[in-house]
């Protein structure tokens, strides 16, 4: 752990619109081919539409330079959006003093561990080129993996540094309920329509239970790590206050001598 510190004291001294260019690289990356997926998807719609006479348009389309415009937009919106949340997850934390006042470190190191976790995700897609059915099993589940594991190696990095040990656990349990419920519901979304809709085919199915399997097994994980966080929180705060008792009046005579000249 103490390696992987030294290494982040290093990172978080580039500039911080280095990092956030890496970040618009690595989800135009990761999004490559699904996005990809559902522009030629799109553009067959649009053209039976125009062919059955449903849409007319005024001119002509250039295809290529939509994609690559609406491909970097997506990049965009992705990188925006990625921003926006960890600004926000940052700031309420440290409304309720949870971490310490050192956002550049914070930024950094989930800029990085995101950024990791989309080359991954952009790596793994690459199989979809060569085994289209493998996409379901990818989308699904084994990308929410590879997210949660980000997350949690974030966490873990950010714990000895950044985070306040009063809060350890707590701020821990609320991020983990927070990604949980949303990525839960959307599971459950996702199989319910696996097992429901007749045109959905066997592999997407599969991927989706599997996906249900990847959060019952994260909820697991991070319960296990609450426990164990959850006793360094009680012994931090133990400290803290007989640190704050010691400091308060560290020689403080007995109360019988304090009230003695008040005739007690």
């Amino acid at each position: 752990m103490k390696l992987i510190q030294k290494v982040f004291d290093k990172l978080q001294k580039v500039p911080s619109f280095v990092w956030v260019l890496t970040v618009f690289g690595s989800v135009l990356f990761a999004t490559m081919y699904s996005f990809s997926n559902s522009l030629n998807e799109f553009f067959l719609l649009l053209n039976d539409a125009i062919e059955s006479g449903e849409l007319q348009l005024q001119g002509t389309i250039d295809t290529e330079t939509f994609k690559w415009t609406a491909f970097f937009v997506n990049g965009l919106v992705g990188l925006g959006l990625f921003e926006l949340i960890v600004n926000l997850i940052y700031r309420s934390m440290a409304m309720r003093m949870q971490v310490k006042r050192d956002q550049r470190r914070f930024m950094t190191v989930t800029r990085v561990y995101y950024t990791l976790a989309n080359i991954v995700v952009g790596l793994i897609h690459l199989i979809d080129f060569a085994v289209p059915v493998f996409y379901y099993y990818a989308a699904l589940a084994l990308q929410f993996a590879v997210y949660s594991g980000a997350y949690l190696a974030m966490y873990v990095t950010l714990k000895d540094t950044t985070i306040n040990p009063l809060y350890a656990a707590s701020a821990f349990r609320n991020l983990a309920r927070f990604y949980l419920i949303l990525f839960g519901v959307l599971g459950v979304f996702d199989l319910i329509l696996a097992l429901t809709d007749a045109s959905v085919g066997l592999h997407y199915r599969i991927a989706a239970g599997l996906r249900i399997a990847v959060v019952a097994g994260y909820a697991v994980a991070s319960y296990f790590l609450y426990r164990k966080w959850k006793t360094d929180e009680n012994n931090a705060r133990t400290q803290f206050v007989d640190t704050a008792r010691m400091r308060v009046s560290p020689d403080s005579p007995p109360d019988d001598e304090i009230f003695r000249g008040y005739g007690f």
